[in-house]
């Protein structure tokens, strides 16, 4: 299901299906399809060009490439043969005749590639640049720039222009530090291609036409991205105390598995924050909590073992030395979870893992750890903070004052541990209270007063979770002892396809409208921004309608756009509609990090 091309509704689609002639599709600006890619997701690729880590492309091994490539073929020897017999002139002549203008950047047209007797090797390109002499053509299906002249670029049609783009163009944030410096000299084609079997997607960047991507070799990451910083260096980790820890021989506490929580929003509480650098950055670690509800599990679990079990038996058979798990005094009073990290005379340093607090104590404080509680995972985790919508966090104080003992919400971008070790990158957002209105409505969304709602959204938006939508698609004969996702048709776009809501997203989806509505309704009219670009098509925004409830905002995209008014679909419920421009507002950062809430089922006719 996701590997369907993405097809066009409502408008867009009446719009691209009323293209008759090739002129249409220079006077209307269309472009290329795209294939949908999602992130943390494995494909197998094919490398077919390179330039070096931040210029290659890749093409996807699967069956929607093959189908697709096999369709693109004879579509471009149906061109060839036209081209053969003279009756397609070069784009030059072929824009005079037609009355169309000039050129424009993205424009797609055929490219000759390839000198030769007769009719040259054709491909399809995207204008990049051009001038009076040559034309700069990315291939859309190779990768790579070709530089020729205008009579070496001929029109597109409509049947071509129809078939998705074949290579996906890539780049790479970071290399795996082969050599100690940077930039360095290594032949990237050899290490893109042969042993490496996998790609990750990462978030777009830059460029809505360009993904940061970690490739994998046997089983090992070349490369990673660091969340929205493009960076081409590592990430220094901090200068916190380390205690390296030989090989104690006993059993450890396991590390809780965060892969499936990357991309999702979860509560976390924040314990403290220790930083490497002068002001917030990416340098910038904290201790979360992303499980606290375990915490209070584990605590009343120590407290009923502490006191029905003997002092002579909570000390029976205790090894006191570093890499110990047990059970330790915090300040003289309760009891907690811990490692030991060195022991010194009667006084241990010790780890109370469930909270990352390192404190020197008595070693008459520390007694044997249950067994029951060696097998729970670790409560708290070392995070590095990639980002956190205090906009007005400036200074390491003010930062710490929002994240230290405060209940946030985290979501996880990446837990690749080649580079970070156990640590975790996230993003940090302060959760709405709709308590009431005590509270400021700064404080409530972590916003400085004027907030910066103008950065432009450069990733796509998470899918619904793809193992619901598969148990939903494929229950036609349920089970009676199982529950399966029930659901809701939210729109048929005609004879093409529908969008389908899971019921447990409605939930999400109202929610999601709440929160926009209180942040929206707080700064006024559109009119007052200072919007950094125009509305263009592909842009997420927030969009106002009147209900029975009054005035409410919801997650759109902009599918189209005249001169005062916009189409738009809205990502969490299906629907497209034309609204004005002065009711739609630039989408902020806060609310790009829940997934969307509705899927497409393209119909068989």
């Amino acid at each position: 299901f996701f590997n369907r091309p993405r097809y066009l509704s409502g408008e867009e689609s009446k719009m691209i299906n009323d293209i008759s002639d090739t002129e249409k599709v220079y006077k209307g600006k269309l472009e290329y399809f795209r294939r949908p890619i999602f992130s943390n997701t494995p494909y197998k690729y094919e490398l077919v060009s390179v330039v070096n880590p931040y210029d290659f492309s890749v093409r996807i091994k699967d069956d929607y490439t093959a189908e697709h490539a096999t369709r693109l073929k004879s579509l471009m020897e149906n061109y060839s043969d036209t081209l053969r017999q003279d009756k397609v002139g070069d784009i030059s002549r072929y824009m005079s005749s037609h009355g169309i203008r000039e050129m424009y950047e993205g424009m797609p047209v055929i490219a000759k590639t390839e000198p030769g007797e007769g009719v040259s090797s054709i491909t399809r390109g995207e204008v990049l640049a051009f001038d009076d002499n040559k034309v700069d053509v990315m291939l859309v299906d190779e990768g790579g720039v070709v530089s020729t002249v205008h009579q070496k670029i001929f029109p597109m049609t409509v049947d071509i222009l129809r078939v998705p783009v074949l290579a996906v163009p890539c780049r790479m944030a970071y290399i795996v530090p082969d050599e100690p410096t940077w930039p360095v000299s290594v032949n990237y084609k050899d290490k893109f291609s042969g042993g490496v079997q996998i790609i990750y997607f990462q978030d777009l960047i830059q460029s809505t036409r360009s993904y940061e991507a970690v490739l994998e070799v046997d089983g090992v990451n070349v490369g990673i991205q660091f969340f929205h910083t493009g960076v081409a260096s590592p990430v220094k980790l901090p200068s916190a105390p380390i205690y390296e820890l030989e090989s104690s021989g006993q059993p450890q506490y396991p590390l809780f598995d965060y892969a499936p929580w990357v991309g999702l929003k979860n509560m976390a509480f924040g314990v403290r924050t220790f930083v490497t650098d002068d002001k917030p950055s990416l340098r910038t670690r904290c201790i979360l909590q992303l499980q606290p509800e375990l915490v209070n599990t584990i605590q009343d679990d120590i407290s009923k073992y502490v006191d029905e079990t003997p002092e002579d038996i909570q000390k029976t058979g205790l090894k006191v030395a570093p890499g110990v798990c047990c059970l330790a005094r915090y300040g003289g009073g309760d009891y907690y979870r811990a490692k030991i990290l060195k022991t010194d005379c009667n006084e241990a340093v010790v780890d109370y893992v469930d909270y990352k607090e390192v404190a020197t104590i008595p070693v008459n404080d520390l007694i044997k750890l249950p067994e029951s509680l060696l097998n729970i995972p670790e409560a708290a985790n070392e995070c590095i903070i990639t980002d956190f919508v205090m906009e007005a966090c400036t200074d390491l104080q003010k930062l710490s004052d929002n994240i230290n003992d405060k209940d946030l919400y985290a979501v996880i971008d990446s837990t690749d541990s080649n580079i970070l070790g156990n640590a975790l990158l996230v993003s940090l957002f302060r959760p709405i209270d709709f308590s009431g209105p005590d509270e400021s409505f700064c404080e409530v969304f972590g916003v400085s007063e004027k907030p910066t709602v103008n950065r432009e959204i450069l990733q796509e938006f998470q899918p619904v979770s793809q193992a619901l939508v598969n148990v939903f698609l494929k229950s036609r004969l349920p089970d009676p002892n199982k529950i399966y996702p029930g659901a809701m048709i939210s729109v048929i776009n005609g004879w093409d396809s529908m969008w389908i809501q899971l019921e447990e997203e409605q939930v999400v989806a109202d929610r999601i409208s709440a929160e926009l509505t209180m942040f929206y309704q707080n700064l006024g009219s559109s009119e007052e921004w200072e919007f950094e670009n125009s509305l263009t098509v592909g842009k997420y925004v927030a969009a106002q309608q009147t209900d029975e409830e009054g005035l409410v905002w919801y997650r759109a995209k902009i599918v189209k756009e005249d001169k005062d008014q916009c189409l738009l679909h809205y990502i969490d419920h299906g629907n497209s509609e034309w609204v004005k421009k002065v009711e739609v507002f630039p989408l902020h950062t806060y609310f790009i990090k829940d997934h969307l809430m509705t899927f497409e089922v393209m119909l068989k006719t």
